[in-house]
C-alpha cells in the first residue's frame, strides 16, 4: 500500500469501536510501532494492573469463607473478633476497589500522554498510580483496629465489622472511586471521539 491509499483501521476500547481511515503506508509503521519495546512495556503496564485488580479480587473471594464460617460457628459475632480474622480480606477488599478506579484512571493517561505511558518503568508507573488504593486499605484496616469494640454484631462481613466512622469513610471513598471509574470511561471515550475526528480532518486536507 503506499501512503496515497487509505486503509480502514477499527479501534477497540472497553467494548466500545472507533474506525479510523489511515494512509496505506501508516500500517506498517503502526507493525513496527507495535512491536517496539516500548509499546510492549506500555502493554506490561497495563496488564499489570488489570493482574493486580483480578488477584485481589480473587483473594476477596477466597476470603468470604472466613466471615460465613465464623458467623455460622458462634451463636454471637463479635466485632472485634470478625475484624481480627477479615482484616486482611478487608485490605484485599479496599484494593479491589481502588483499582477498578486505578485502571479507570490508566485509561486516559494512555491515551492523552502516550509517550509518557509507553516510556515509564512498569514498576514505577503502577507503584505510583496503585498507591491510593494500597493508602486506602491501609488506613481502613488501621483505624479499624483502634476503633473497634466488643459490640455483637449480626453478620461477620466488611460493613458490620468496622465502627461507624471507618464505616463512613470505607463508603465515601468506594463511592469516590465509582464516580472516578465512570468519569474516566467517559472522557476516554470523548478523547477518542475527537481524536478520530482530528485524524480525519488532517486525512482531507
Amino acid at each position: 500500500l503506499d501512503r496515497h491509499s487509505r486503509i480502514a483501521v477499527t479501534i477497540n476500547v472497553s467494548g466500545v469501536s472507533y474506525r479510523v481511515f489511515l494512509p496505506g503506508d501508516t500500517l506498517s509503521k503502526s507493525q513496527k510501532v507495535a512491536k517496539s519495546p516500548q509499546r510492549i512495556n506500555s502493554l506490561h503496564s497495563s496488564g499489570l494492573l488489570i493482574s493486580l485488580l483480578s488477584f485481589f479480587q480473587s483473594f476477596y473471594l477466597i476470603c468470604e469463607w472466613v466471615g460465613l464460617i465464623y458467623a455460622f460457628s458462634t451463636p454471637t459475632a463479635i466485632r472485634s473478633e470478625c475484624f481480627s480474622l477479615i482484616f486482611i480480606f478487608m485490605f484485599a477488599h479496599c484494593m479491589q476497589t481502588g483499582l477498578v478506579a486505578t485502571t479507570a484512571v490508566d485509561l486516559p493517561i494512555s491515551i492523552s500522554f502516550p509517550l509518557l505511558h509507553r516510556f515509564s518503568p512498569n514498576g514505577t508507573y503502577v507503584s505510583v498510580i496503585s498507591l491510593p488504593s494500597v493508602l486506602y486499605g491501609i488506613l481502613t484496616v488501621i483505624f479499624g483496629f483502634i476503633l473497634t469494640d466488643n459490640r455483637p454484631i449480626n453478620m461477620c462481613n466488611p460493613p458490620s465489622s468496622l465502627r461507624e466512622k471507618v464505616n463512613f469513610f470505607w463508603y465515601a471513598v468506594a463511592l469516590a472511586a465509582g464516580a472516578v471509574t465512570v468519569f474516566c470511561y467517559v472522557l476516554s471515550y470523548i478523547i477518542l471521539v475527537y481524536k478520530s475526528k482530528f485524524v480525519v480532518f488532517l486525512m482531507e486536507i
